[in-house]
C-alpha cells in the first residue's frame, strides 16, 4: 500500500486501516462514524475512480476529531511541528529471544453457593478460564463445576500447540454423571424402645465417575476443512447412595432420614482411536447459521470392555433466503459390531429437542393405550440413528442488517420446523407399518412439526421455547410445550 493511494487512511503511518485480498478482489477497511470505528467489507469494483492531483491531498480522514477545533488546537500542532516519520531500521533495536509464558485471556462462570434442605446439604460453583502465551502458538482451556458434595465435582484441562500447522494437544478430565429413582416401602423405626411403622420414602442416587486421557491432532487443508485424529483411555467407576425418609403414615410427617453407602457395581476400561473429516464455512447469525455449509465424517473404534466401532456422518446446509434462511441437516450415528464384557451398553436416543422436537414429553406417552406407549418409546432407542431436521428461520429482532425489527438487546429469530427420526438394531428392519405395535422388530420413523422462538441472552445462552406437533402415524398429536437450551444447528 505505499506505492499508490486508494483513499482511506489511518491515524498514524502505522496503523493499517485498510487489507486488500487481491485473489478475490476484495477489500476490508475501518470506517469512522458516529463516534465509532467499524470494519466494512467491499470489492474494488464498489470504489469510484476519481483522479486527484498531485498536490492535493486531502488529511481530514486521517486527522483525530474532531475535524474542526474551536480553540487553538496544541495536540495537533506539536504533532505536526516533530520530524517527518523515517523507515524503521532493524539496527536500532535489541533483539532478544522470544520465551512464551501463560497468561490469563478469558475467565467467565465464576459463580459458588451453598444450598440446604430438608434431605441435605451441598455446594455449587463452577469456573471457566482461558489461558495463552503471547503469539497464541499454545493455548489451555480450564473447567471446574461442583454440584452436590465434594465427590461431584468435575473438570478438565486442555492444552493446545497450534505453532504449526499440524496442531496437537492432550486434555485430562474428571466428569461425574449422577442418575436416580425414588420408591416408598413400608419399614419399621425403633422410637422409644419400640418398633414404629412407617412409610420410607427412598433415594437412590447413582454416581459414575468417568476419568479420560486423550490426545489429538488436527490438520488444516485450508480455514474451512481439516482432518482429525485422537486416541483416548477412559476409566468408569460407580458409587451409589441410599438416602432413607421416614415419614409418620398417619399425619405425614418426617420423623427420621438416615443414609448409607450400597455396594457399587464394578468399574470398566474404555479405549478409543477416531479419525475425522470436519467442514465448516457457515456464517453464524443471531442464534444459529445464516449460510454455508457443515459436515462431520467421524469413524472411531473403541476398545476395552466395549467393542464397537462408531461412525458419525452429519451434514447441514444453509441458504440464505434474505431474510429468510431455509437449513437442511442429515444426521446419521451408529454402532457396530457390538461386543461387551458383561456390561450392557446404553442404547442411542433421539426423543431429545435438539434432535427431535416433541418426543421428550411425557404426555405423548401417557395419554396412550400401554401396548401403544411402550412401542412408541421402544421407537425412541437402537444401536443406530437416523435423523433429518429442515427449518425456517426468519431473525426478528436484533442488528438492522439482519432484522425485521432493530434493538440492541434483545436477539431473537422465529423458526418453522419439520423433523423426523428413526432407529434400529441387529435384526430389526425399517418400514412405514404403523399398525404393527405388537412386533417389537417393527421400525418405523417417527416425525414432528411446529414452531419455535430462539432468543439469544446477551450472548451467554440461547433459549429455545418450541410449539410442537408430533406424528407417529396415526395423525397429528395434541401440541406440546417444550424449552431447548442450545442454538440453532
Amino acid at each position: 500500500l505505499t506505492d499508490y493511494e486508494l483513499g482511506i487512511t489511518g491515524i498514524t503511518h502505522y496503523s493499517p486501516a485498510i487489507s486488500i485480498a487481491r485473489e478475490k478482489n476484495e477489500i476490508a477497511y475501518s470506517y469512522y462514524s458516529d463516534n465509532k470505528y467499524s470494519i466494512y467489507k467491499a470489492t474494488v469494483a464498489d470504489f469510484p475512480e476519481v483522479e486527484i492531483p498531485v498536490d492535493s491531498v486531502d488529511f481530514t480522514a486521517a486527522t483525530l476529531p474532531p475535524a474542526r477545533h474551536l480553540g487553538v488546537n496544541y495536540a495537533d500542532a506539536g504533532r505536526n511541528d516533530r520530524e517527518s516519520l523515517t523507515a524503521v531500521r532493524p539496527e536500532t533495536y535489541i533483539s532478544k529471544p522470544y520465551k512464551p509464558h501463560f497468561k490469563l485471556d478469558y475467565i467467565s462462570n465464576v459463580q459458588a453457593g451453598i444450598s440446604t434442605n430438608t434431605f441435605g446439604r451441598g455446594m455449587q460453583g463452577s469456573a471457566f478460564a482461558i489461558f495463552s502465551d503471547m503469539a497464541g502458538d499454545q493455548q489451555m482451556y480450564t473447567s471446574l463445576a461442583l454440584n452436590g458434595e465434594i465427590y461431584d465435582f468435575g473438570g478438565q484441562v486442555t492444552y493446545i500447540n497450534q505453532r504449526n500447522r499440524f496442531s496437537w494437544g492432550g486434555s485430562l478430565s474428571h466428569i461425574p454423571y449422577t442418575s436416580g429413582y425414588s420408591y416408598i416401602t413400608p419399614d419399621t423405626l425403633l422410637l422409644n424402645g419400640g418398633d414404629y411403622p412407617v412409610d420410607n420414602l427412598v433415594y437412590e442416587i447413582m454416581h459414575i465417575f468417568e476419568d479420560q486421557l486423550g490426545v489429538f491432532v488436527y490438520y488444516p487443508f485450508s480455514t474451512t476443512r481439516r482432518v482429525e485424529f485422537g486416541a483416548s483411555q477412559a476409566f468408569y467407576y460407580y458409587r451409589i447412595d441410599q438416602w432413607n425418609n421416614y415419614f409418620d403414615p398417619l399425619y405425614g410427617s418426617l420423623v427420621g432420614q438416615s443414609r448409607k453407602k450400597l455396594d457399587a457395581p464394578k468399574g470398566f476400561n474404555m479405549r478409543m482411536i477416531n479419525a475425522a473429516y470436519v467442514l465448516d464455512n457457515s456464517i453464524n447469525g443471531l442464534a444459529s447459521p445464516l449460510r454455508g455449509a457443515r459436515g462431520r465424517l467421524d469413524i472411531s473404534k473403541y476398545f476395552g470392555d466395549y467393542s464397537f466401532y462408531g461412525i458419525t456422518a452429519d451434514y447441514r446446509k444453509y441458504f440464505n433466503l434474505r431474510p429468510f434462511t431455509l437449513a437442511v441437516r442429515g444426521l446419521y450415528n451408529g454402532r457396530l459390531d457390538i461386543r461387551t464384557k458383561g456390561f450392557a451398553l446404553n442404547p442411542l436416543y433421539f426423543g431429545y429437542p435438539w434432535y427431535v422436537h416433541g418426543y421428550d414429553n411425557y404426555r405423548m406417552f401417557n395419554n396412550k393405550p400401554m401396548d401403544e406407549a411402550n412401542f412408541l418409546m421402544s421407537q425412541l432407542y437402537g444401536d443406530q440413528m437416523l435423523i433429518g431436521n429442515v427449518e425456517l428461520r426468519l431473525p426478528f429482532t436484533g442488528p438492522k442488517r439482519l432484522s425485521l425489527i432493530k434493538t440492541k438487546y434483545i436477539y431473537t429469530e422465529l423458526t418453522l420446523f419439520a423433523d423426523g427420526a428413526t432407529t434400529w438394531s441387529k435384526g430389526q428392519y425399517l418400514s412405514f407399518n404403523y399398525n404393527n405395535i405388537n412386533d417389537p422388530d417393527n421400525r418405523v420413523p417417527l416425525f414432528s412439526t411446529g414452531v419455535s422462538a430462539r432468543i439469544n441472552l446477551m450472548g451467554a445462552i440461547v433459549v429455545e421455547p418450541y410449539y410442537a406437533f408430533p406424528y407417529a402415524g396415526q395423525g397429528f398429536e395434541k401440541g406440546f410445550f417444550g424449552v431447548n437450551f442450545l442454538p440453532g444447528w
